[in-house]
Parts: C-alpha cells; structure tokens; sequence
C-alpha cells in the first residue's frame, strides 16, 4: 500500500465558470498541468476543491471526469459530508469507479460530538464501504480533532489505511505515525511536507502544487534521493507566504491565471479577489 499511495497528490480547486456551473474543460486543462508538473496524485472534492458547496450529483459529475481522464494519476476523492447516509451513498459510488481512497472527514455540523459517537460513524462506513478510507483531520474547518485515542480505535480497520492531518502541526502529524506505523499518514500543510517526510510521512497533499506542481514535487524527489529537502523546502515555503493574508481558493485560482490558464471562478460564500488583492498577489508572485 505505502508504494501505491506516495508521493506528491494535489488538493485539486474545483472550476467553476460565471454561471456558477462546474467547468470541465478548465479541469482538463489543469489536469494535464497537474501531469507535466510531475504530481502522483490528485485529491478531488477537499477543502481546496470546495466540496463543501458541490451537490452530490455534482461530485459524482467530477469523479466520473476525472476517472475518464486522469490516466495514470492515483485518485483520492473527499467524501464526507454531515449526513452518514449521503456520505455512504457518495463513498459506494467511489466504489464502483476507478477510485483508489477516500478521505472523510468527521460529521462537521456537530462541533462537539463524543468521540464513541466518531467510532461509530467511522466504523459503520469502514463496514459498507470498499474503497480504503483516509481520515481526514483539520480541525480549523470542522471543530472536531481526530484525537490519538480515536485513531487508535480506528487504525484496527483494515478498511481504514490512514489520516490526512491538515493541522500545521508537526507534532500532530507525528503522533499519527508513530501510533500507527504501517499506516499511511500525509501531511495536508506545505511548511510541513520535509519534516513530515523525514517523520515517516508516506506523502503530502499539497495545496499549492496546484500552481507550483514541479516545486512541491523537488521536495518529495530531494527525500527520496536522500539529499537534504531543506533547500526545497524553503522555497516551497516562501511561496506559501505569498498567500498570506488572501482568500485562498480565489488566490489559487488567480495565481493560475497568472500561469497562463483561464480565468475561472470560486463558489458563494467565497469571494473573488478584489483588483487590491490581485495586484498584491502579482507583485508577490514576481519578486
């Protein structure tokens, strides 16, 4: 499994075009982009790919596409919604197309859930879905951390191979190695990917390689060659700082542009930059 699933995977944005519809033709074009920027996976649906605002026939649309397209690109699909039974409904769709894991967050509706309550939902899909199931932790977007205790509960399930940990937190990322070694534990947070690596990370899903693919690949490439990543890392790193302070979604999206790709839009209640905002992040980007 760890050979199978490794590696650089981008956390794919979603296109959408001025009518508010999913834009494939942009998608294609960011796939191939994807691909020749060396990446070995993408992760659809997520966070950065607004999953959170795409209906469920929607993500079904996208899956299929990506299916049909994405060639030798492995595929992970964010498949948590709050509702257990659509998540259901949307993981046994994952399995009856070429997809190779699912990540899923906690019910994020309920801020404060018992953590026998996560068990349970966690298990119940691990039971009925076959697609391998990544957890998926970022607190920062659900109020809900996927503790040590919980993912020790969890990791017994064959079906459950390991654990996104968006947190930024170096320390999180490592304790979910180290409580379950022959798990699979990405780091979902580009100031971590060396140190996570180095930790024994099996790979990084990575928001920013979606407009700096080959940057973010040279980090996993210096760490698998055995040459220090610090070099990399740094410049990973200063490109993160050029978002600072911007919507992140739109600013991805506009970066794009700026690489040549069509301009293309964010989904309500995210917003575009405004034409302060585009300026500043040109400027950064040129330094």
């Amino acid at each position: 499994m760890k050979s199978a699933l490794s590696g650089v995977f981008t956390a794919m944005v979603t296109p959408f075009d001025s009518a508010q519809s999913v834009d494939l033709r942009w998608m294609r074009q960011h796939l191939e982009f994807l691909r020749l920027g060396g990446v070995d996976g993408i992760v659809s649906c997520g966070t950065n790919g607004e999953g959170h605002s795409l209906s469920l026939s929607e993500r079904c649309a996208i899956v299929d596409f990506l299916c049909a397209h994405r060639k030798k690109l492995k595929l992970i699909v964010s498949a948590g919604f709050p509702s257990l039974t659509e998540t259901l409904e949307f993981a046994q769709f994952c399995d009856s197309r070429r997809v190779d894991a699912l990540l899923i967050t906690p019910p994020y509706f309920d801020p404060q859930p018992s953590e026998d309550g996560l068990a349970a939902w966690f298990e119940y899909l691990a039971q009925r879905v076959r697609t391998p199931i990544f957890l998926y932790n970022i607190p920062q977007m659900t109020g809900i951390v996927i503790t040590p205790s919980l993912w020790r509960r969890l990791s017994r399930f064959k079906q459950i191979i390991g654990v996104k940990d968006s947190t930024g937190d170096i320390a999180s990322t490592r304790a979910f190695i180290e409580s379950a070694p022959n798990k699979l534990i990405f780091v979902g947070h580009d100031k971590c990917s060396a140190a996570a690596l180095h930790s024994g990370a099996s790979g990084v899903i990575t928001g920013l390689s979606n407009v700096f693919p080959a940057q973010v690949v040279q980090i996993w490439r210096d760490f698998r060659s055995g040459k220090s990543a610090d070099q990399s890392q740094e410049l990973v790193s200063a490109l993160m700082d050029a978002f600072d302070g911007l919507p992140p979604r739109a600013a991805t999206k506009y970066a794009l542009h700026l690489c040549g790709m069509p301009r293309t839009h964010v989904r309500p209640p995210a917003i575009e930059l405004t034409p302060q905002q585009e300026e500043t992040l040109r400027k950064r980007l040129t330094v």
